[in-house]
């Protein structure tokens, strides 16, 4: 099974993160995207609207959010 994680990360120290929202199932991906736009305050027009809008938005000061998957069992 595949999930998807919506993280928060401090700029200065990226590989740690703060897992705010996971997704399991069929619409994981997509809800994950949505979840990471409406959290920064956009719109959800589409997963590759949503990586252009991700890369861009800063929620926070000296923060980022992004989506990344893992492989479960």
């Amino acid at each position: 099974m595949t999930e998807f994680h919506v993280n928060l990360r401090n700029t200065a120290q990226p590989w740690e993160r703060s897992i705010l929202f996971y997704f399991v199932g069929s619409t994981a991906e997509r809800d994950a995207y949505r979840a990471a736009v409406e959290f920064c305050g956009g719109t959800f027009t589409g997963i590759s609207a949503a990586n252009k809008f991700l890369a861009a938005a800063k929620p926070f000061d000296n923060a980022t959010v992004d989506v990344t998957c893992s492989q479960t069992v």
